[in-house]
């Protein structure tokens, strides 16, 4: 049986987030022992993705509402992380392609959302590509959840998993936001855009992407859904974990 690390590590800044997951990355490196690592943000905060300029945010809302914003070491379009899990997923290729690791990674997510809630039955994977050339000319390829690639994970049409990856050398890391909530709508508050071009993504927003809570109509059970989310991993790479990190949360 294959060997993983575990982390919980709860809530935190952006910047915390994503040094996390950098550093695990470089672990892994040398290692050769594959993280496993689910996380929340405090404050909410708004994601870029590597090649995007922080020049399409309105900097000044964000500090004034506490809004957060950090870069991603992965690619991929704005996020903003509020009601949510990031799941995190660092782990040596090993003759593997990036697509075939983003496959089984989503099969393992999928497995952990049916065994959260019996009404998550309908989860599915994408299994088509869009043509990413054309859609990122559109104004409503800004924000991420405005589209399902290859391999993410919808319900009924509508997207409730976004991910992305960045390959660094043999090693690969992939991250991905659960929705849980619908907060990450307000997105658009929060972009320098015209009027008619924030209510054409505030449409695709509305439309393309569901929530845990809008499908089951509860309140998340964060501690659940991580259990969950952890036996998927589990079940679909057939491992076992060395430790389980479960840093206090204050």
């Amino acid at each position: 049986m294959k060997i993983w690390n575990f982390e919980n590590t709860f809530e935190n800044d952006g910047k915390f987030n994503m040094e996390r997951d950098v550093d695990l990355c470089r672990t892994v490196s040398t290692t050769g022992v594959p993280t496993l690592r689910l996380y929340r943000w405090e404050p909410f905060t708004i994601s870029l993705g590597y090649n995007q300029k922080e020049d399409i945010l309105d900097l000044e809302k964000c500090g004034s509402d506490k809004i957060g914003v950090v870069k991603r070491p992965t690619g991929g379009r704005v996020i903003l992380h509020a009601e949510e899990l990031t799941y995190s997923v660092t782990m040596r290729m090993k003759g593997k392609s990036s697509s075939q690791i983003y496959n089984e990674i989503s099969e393992a997510l999928v497995f952990g959302l049916k065994l959260y809630d019996k009404r998550m039955e309908k989860v599915e994977l994408e299994k088509n590509q869009i043509d990413f050339a054309s859609f990122y000319k559109s104004y409503s390829s800004f924000p991420c959840f405005s589209s399902s690639a290859k391999y993410e994970i919808k319900f009924r049409e509508r997207k409730l998993v976004g991910s992305a990856q960045r390959v660094i050398g043999d090693t690969i890391l992939q991250h991905g936001s659960i929705l849980c909530g619908d907060f990450h709508k307000n997105l658009v508050e929060y972009l320098k855009l015209s009027d008619d071009k924030l209510s054409e993504i505030k449409n695709d927003l509305d439309s393309k992407t569901v929530s845990i809570g809008e499908i089951i109509e509860s309140e998340i059970d964060y501690s659940k859904l991580v259990t969950c989310i952890k036996f998927g991993f589990q079940k679909k790479f057939s491992i076992a974990y060395s430790n389980e990190i479960e840093m206090i949360e204050v």
